[in-house]
């Protein structure tokens, strides 16, 4: 949605392509972007409320690891986590700058932040995590160190989580040394990601977006 914003205030931000426009189609046009801006916003609520619950969740040590422990949870949640930090990391980021964030709700560095918070939570309540996350289909090494740069450089990441995440980082090197990606776990795991947000994007194209964030 994110991206359906950005695209449509680059049409608009050419001054004379959007002037040479019939008057009937810029005011069309405005009202797409209105209600692509309405439809970002919910949605980007719908993810900060998730994730707020998700940190809550697994800010108890015990609660972390009930949580964690229940049968194809962990892999689900590194698939998550992992796509999470590629989209905001990743090479699709510049996609995700708007005008005016602020007024979508929209806090880049405050969602990496939160990310990263749970997954050194999910790391901490979980043993393998690393050896979980390795084995993601869409696992990339480049994108974690990343976020750790930026965390470092933009977002005053507490120094005590940058150490854990930079454990982590150690962790995932090993574990990725230690073959941890081999075919038969990757069956075990693979695909998890892809299936999650392509039925993501199917619903989004499929339900109005109202009935949608009222699941």
């Amino acid at each position: 949605r994110l991206a359906d914003v950005r695209g449509r205030q680059a049409e608009m931000a050419d001054a004379a392509a959007w002037a040479a426009q019939p008057s009937a189609q810029r005011v069309a046009r405005e009202r797409r972007l209105e209600q692509v801006k309405r439809t970002a916003k919910g949605f980007l609520d719908l993810a900060k409320a998730s994730l707020s619950a998700l940190l809550l969740l697994t800010r108890d040590a015990f609660l972390c690891a009930a949580f964690v422990a229940a049968p194809g949870r962990t892999h689900q949640l590194a698939a998550m986590l992992v796509e999470f930090l590629r989209r905001l990391c990743g090479p699709e980021m510049s996609s995700l700058k708007v005008s005016q964030p602020e007024k979508l709700g929209w806090q880049p560095r405050q969602m990496l932040t939160d990310t990263t918070r749970l997954l050194l939570n999910a790391a901490a309540g979980a043993p393998d995590f690393a050896h979980v996350l390795v084995c993601t289909d869409n696992f990339d090494f480049a994108v974690i160190s990343r976020a750790s740069s930026i965390l470092a450089s933009k977002c005053s990441f507490p120094p005590a989580e940058q150490q854990a995440l930079s454990q982590l980082l150690a962790q995932l090197v090993h574990a990725r040394n230690a073959g941890a990606g081999s075919s038969s776990e990757t069956e075990a795991g693979g695909g998890t990601t892809q299936a999650l947000v392509a039925q993501a994007e199917r619903e989004e194209r499929e339900v109005p977006a109202p009935e949608l964030l009222q699941r």
